[in-house]
């Protein structure tokens, strides 16, 4: 079964007042991977002196959590009994339908309330792949991004407190993940990180800072937060030993 078809319900976070110009590409990333039906929930403009946005670094952070407890409840209130929610500046994998097929099975007989399609536990410490292994669900406790999930509806309840006590404490929509878990909620991710973002590592979903590729900068390391073996990873720490290390002669001569 397609992607597009393995879910009751599919929602994009959306902020049209600041990244209207988002949506020709998330709309032509899913429908890449079969998904031709989907529900846009439109983040809210939060005002700076909004006395709610006051515990967060950014009103996006509120703006962006809230559009997050719209998603799930229009999923429940709906009767989904499952729903995936991407935020709108999501890319997927260039095979993301042979990495899918690989684990789907898995999927639909495995407990879970929620399935990331992304992980990353730290900030140091980004997922090293293995190339040749086939895709599988791995159990987590934690992620730092929540750009690409899939809840089912047993979990609803759970990740609607869990972003209700980020909200109370000034935490960003990311956070849930770790509350969720240690209340007992099961967080399972695809081994592979099938997901990614325009603004991975540089930026915010509500404020618009897509990624710019930059010369020497390793593009799917940026937007997939992984790397695709060991030995990519130790070619791009040697790249970047190299290039410290060049610019720190240059620093040198121009004293």
């Amino acid at each position: 079964m397609a992607f597009g078809d393995l879910f009751d319900g599919y929602c994009v976070l959306h902020a049209p007042f600041a990244t209207a110009h988002r949506r020709p590409q998330f709309e032509r990333e899913l429908l890449r991977i079969g998904v031709t039906r989907f529900q846009i929930v439109e983040a809210r403009r939060v005002p700076p002196d909004e006395p709610d946005a006051a515990p967060f670094k950014s009103p996006a952070e509120l703006s962006l959590l809230d559009a997050f407890a719209s998603a799930i409840r229009l999923a429940r209130d709906s009767g989904w009994g499952s729903v995936a929610i991407f935020e709108d500046d999501v890319i997927f994998r260039r095979r993301f339908t042979r990495r899918w097929a690989q684990v789907e099975d898995a999927v639909r007989n495995t407990p879970w309330d929620v399935l990331t399609l992304h992980r990353w536990s730290w900030k140091d410490q980004i997922t090293i792949e293995r190339l040749l292994a086939r895709t599988s669900l791995v159990p987590i406790r934690w992620t730092l991004c929540a750009h690409a999930l899939v809840i089912r509806a047993q979990g609803y309840d759970k990740v609607l407190l869990a972003l209700t006590e980020c909200r109370e404490a000034g935490r960003p929509a990311d956070f849930f993940v770790g509350r969720l878990t240690r209340s007992g909620g099961v967080l399972l991710a695809t081994s592979h990180n099938l997901a990614g973002q325009t603004s991975h590592l540089g930026g915010s979903t509500i404020q618009g800072g897509e990624t710019k590729r930059r010369r020497l900068r390793y593009d799917f390391l940026t937007r997939f937060g992984s790397y695709r073996s060991r030995l990519e990873f130790w070619a791009v720490r040697a790249g970047r030993g190299v290039l410290r290390f060049s610019r720190g002669l240059t620093g040198r001569a121009q004293r």
